[in-house]
């Protein structure tokens, strides 16, 4: 049956209204549900009748229940007072000029929680450009502001963490570039933080730095554990060694990352160096007790008897029927005095006392150095070539220190020059320059590396192996320097090892060397000694008789007292270490008993190591002698002592003594 083409066409209309229609619901529907699933809310505002229309979703974003119809200004309503003005000025300013708009602002919901709501719609207007309605969609957007706001913290709670850590802390991207950079990173890197990041180990420390760095990083990633080194900066003052550490991130199968850590080891290092350096100065110390004692006994054993060989060689010398033999007993004199002068610088070593002043010629000090370590010199194929400027003024000083800062550069030169190929050459040269005395010594060893300059004079600090020195010589050739008023330089060569001392010349020695030489022929006096060693007694004796003295001997303090009994001496010169009354107890004695007697006692000891000796001799404050002596120093015991005797038998009275002018 065919229908009528008119009701045929209007059949066909239906079918496609209804068709229609039903897409339209099916699209309806979708959007419905993609919004729901994206949890939007929608609106529709008409501008003509201020009314709003809000899904059921948008109502619940703002915490209102579902109606029909709103009223439009409604929505001012929930903005919070902050964000009003720019919300007018945002939205009216847009719904009003017909524009699409979006906002992100704060509402208060009428339960007082502040929701952050995205707000995003268009406009209509009519034919005359007057804006009808707007529609849209609104977003509860807090969860994703509260993460920005927790990531933004996390963030400046990391750069705070990273900027204020002690340690460095750092993070590479699979491509080796720099990502994170902290400062202490970028402190031990060598460069700031800006010029690190984005750039590679390569750019920022060089290929060969850049090259140990990634195979660090290749067996870290082979073997997924941390690798750590120590580093060393040998260039800089601070962050001069660190600690590194290295290790991998891998991320969901993505190419891995290398992060790490520097931990500045500087102070550690230091202070491990230090307490190396407090060991092994422990451990010198404790050698040099050790040292001590056995030169203490060693000297004590050795001292009478080289004074008797000195003594009774002088005495042959002078009393010689002839010159062959006169010729002989100077050979064993002066043999016998550089035996003298080895235990005096042994004992120099050992000893710590100020020095003890009296008129030095530096020359002959010099030469009595090379002679102490001639042997030395010769054995290690060492030519010497000396310029001594002529005329030289004396110095006031120690002569044993003095000696022994010329022995210990003298053997410092001699140890550099052993290193070295022939030939081996050593000079030493003397002048006088703008008052004072400048002594140069000079080698073509290896030198000294310049980082080592600053650190040639420290106590205990050698370069040479364990055993091979104790790093006391130049230390203790600077302080005899300084404690005599001048200087001990290292002077830069451009090869081996120049050192100079200077030591400043006093105006008053001449007169003081003049004055002294016209006492020798006065008239001396009568001395008694005392000492428990017959042999050195007498031999005293003897070398006093020589210098115009009338003398007696006594072998022990008791002794001495009851000689005292009947004799009123000029001098007393009295060993130290005695059986029984001993010389302190003796002193002691005429303190008390004879006081204008102790004033004329002089001491001869050779226990200057013992503590009580030398406790002893800063309490008397009288003159004394070491031995064994030379024949110089007991000259040099006698001159003050010999004027005072002379200025008391002219002018009936005792004069002060002067502990300056003591012998060594």
């Amino acid at each position: 049956m065919s229908l009528p083409p008119g009701d045929q066409a209007a059949g066909d209309a239906g079918l496609f209204v209804s068709d229609l229609v039903a897409r339209l619901q099916q699209s309806e529907e979708r959007l419905r549900v993609a919004v729901e699933a994206a949890e939007m809310g929608t609106w529709d505002y008409d501008v003509v009748q201020n009314r709003c229309w809000w899904s059921p979703r948008t109502c619940e974003i703002w915490g209102i229940e579902y109606a029909e119809s709103l009223p439009g200004d409604l929505r001012y309503g929930f903005v919070h007072p902050e964000d009003e003005q720019r919300y007018r000025r945002e939205v009216d300013d847009a719904v009003f000029s017909g524009r699409p708009f979006q906002i992100e602002y704060r509402i208060i919901r009428p339960d007082g929680r502040v929701r952050w709501v995205l707000l995003r719609g268009v406009s209509s207007c009519d034919a005359d450009g007057h804006p009808v309605r707007a529609t849209g969609i609104a977003l509860d957007n807090s969860e994703r502001r509260e993460a920005d706001e927790q990531l933004r913290e996390s963030r400046a709670l990391l750069d705070a963490f990273m900027r204020n850590a002690p340690v460095g802390m750092y993070l590479k991207d699979p491509d080796g570039r720099y990502l994170m950079v902290n400062p202490e990173m970028a402190k031990v890197l060598g460069v700031g933080v800006e010029q690190a990041l984005g750039r590679t180990a390569e750019e920022v420390l060089g290929a060969e730095e850049a090259g140990r760095i990634a195979e660090e990083e290749d067996r870290a990633v082979a073997t997924g554990q941390a690798q750590s080194r120590n580093q060393y900066f040998p260039d800089r003052t601070d962050h001069s060694s660190a600690l590194l550490i290295r290790f991998p991130l891998v991320r969901n199968g993505e190419r891995p990352q290398i992060g790490g850590f520097a931990i500045d080891t500087t102070e550690q290092m230091r202070a491990e160096a230090e307490l190396k350096r407090s060991r092994e100065a422990l451990h010198q110390s404790e050698k040099l007790s050790a040292l001590g004692s056995l030169l203490a006994g060693l000297s004590h054993e050795l001292n009478n008897p080289l004074s008797v060989v000195v003594g009774q060689a002088l005495i042959l010398e002078e009393k010689a029927a002839d010159q062959q033999t006169a010729a002989r007993a100077g050979k064993i004199r002066a043999a016998a005095e550089r035996c003298a002068r080895i235990v005096q610088t042994f004992l120099a070593m050992a000893r710590q006392r100020e020095p003890e002043r009296q008129l030095v010629d530096i020359n002959e000090t010099i030469d009595a150095a090379l002679e102490l370590t001639a042997y030395g010199l010769r054995s290690a194929g060492v030519s010497v070539d000396t310029d001594f400027a002529r005329d030289l003024p004396v110095v006031i000083g120690d002569a044993g220190q003095l000696h022994q800062l010329f022995a210990n550069l003298i053997i410092n030169a001699q140890h550099a020059l052993e290193t070295c190929r022939a030939p081996r050459r050593l000079g030493i040269a003397t002048r006088l320059e703008n008052g004072h005395i400048v002594m140069d010594i000079r080698d073509n060893g290896p030198g000294v590396a310049p980082a080592l300059r600053a650190r040639i004079f420290e106590p205990f600090f050698t370069t040479k192996p364990v055993g091979a020195g104790t790093g006391l010589g130049l230390s203790f050739a600077y302080g005899v320097a300084r404690a005599h008023g001048g200087e001990l330089l290292l002077l830069e060569t451009a090869s081996g090892a120049h050192f100079r001392v200077v030591l400043p010349v006093e105006a008053s020695v001449h007169a003081a060397a003049h004055s002294e030489a016209e006492t020798r022929a006065r008239p001396a006096g009568r001395v008694l000694v005392v000492d428990d060693e017959v042999d050195l007694a007498a031999t005293v004796c003897e070398l006093l008789e020589l210098h115009g003295w009338q003398t007696r001997a006594a072998h022990s303090g008791e002794e001495a007292i009851r000689q005292l009994d009947h004799d009123d001496p000029d001098l007393i010169i009295a060993d130290i270490k005695m059986p029984g009354m001993d010389g302190p107890a003796l002193f002691d004695w005429l303190s008390e008993h004879r006081p204008a007697l102790a004033d004329r006692v002089v001491f001869l000891t050779g226990d200057t190591l013992g503590d009580a000796a030398n406790a002893f001799l800063a309490r008397c404050g009288r003159p004394f002698l070491e031995k064994p002596f030379s024949v110089e120093s007991f000259a040099a015991l006698l001159r003050p002592q010999q004027v005072r005797c002379n200025t008391r038998h002219t002018s009936g009275r005792d004069v002060s003594n002067d502990r300056h002018t003591r012998g060594l």
